[in-house]
């Protein structure tokens, strides 16, 4: 009996252990254009200087304390003091203007996935990719770009990066959510497609999108 309660307790602190350490929160704080280079983050026991978009990863789900300054010249001002709530095993995504953090939306995490092709697949290299971007550019209309995309996706891989800068060549939501439906297909990085999901506008898109990357998982 008392062998028998030991191993539960320890099976329960391993598994504890090991959700933990799965779980960590992402946090992602958007700046005003032009407005980011003079502010300075404070967060737990760590400092960050942002750019435009501050990412922040691993840190602990629940309320994390969370101060900002501005910068004026060797001084600085605390214009910001409070925190802000991570969702477990999800990406926060927060926007800073007039003084106070406002969360825009929860991005969940994708979990690690076996994908049904082989690894030693490449995307297109930085001349290979601009040169791609030029030729869609040519195009006026959503459709005829997305013609070119579909053709190119017969023989090519992409980036989650490179997914999320053609995306911004499209005009249309509707076309974005396809377009990004299409691409998982050939992404050399599943890990990453949460910068996909982040670049759609609306929240049905971003939900149509995870939900349907998670259907697309092969565990």
């Amino acid at each position: 009996m008392k062998t028998n309660l030991l191993f539960s307790m320890l099976f329960d602190l391993l598994y504890a252990e090991g959700y933990s350490r799965h779980s960590k929160s992402n946090l992602q704080i958007e700046f005003q254009k032009g407005d980011f280079e003079y502010y300075i983050l404070h967060i737990g026991n760590q400092s960050y200087r942002p750019d435009r978009t501050l990412w922040i990863e691993n840190l602990s789900e629940g309320f994390n304390p969370l101060e900002i300054y501005h910068l004026q010249g060797r001084n600085r001002k605390l214009v910001y003091s409070g925190g802000v709530i991570l969702a477990p095993k999800a990406t926060t995504v927060t926007n800073f203007r007039r003084g106070s953090l406002f969360v825009t939306s929860v991005i969940p995490q994708f979990p690690e996935v076996i994908v049904d092709y082989p690894t030693n697949y490449v995307s297109m290299n930085y001349h290979q990719f601009n040169q791609f971007k030029y030729f869609i550019n040519k195009e006026r209309f959503d459709l005829s770009r997305m013609d070119i995309i579909k053709m190119s996706l017969r023989f090519n891989f992409f980036s989650s990066s490179q997914i999320k800068e053609l995306m911004h060549l499209l005009s249309f939501e509707s076309s974005k959510l396809e377009f990004a439906k299409l691409a998982f297909e050939k992404v050399i990085d599943p890990e990453n497609y949460y910068m996909v999901v982040q670049s759609l506008t609306f929240s049905s898109s971003k939900r149509e999108l995870t939900q349907y990357v998670n259907q697309q998982l092969v565990y």
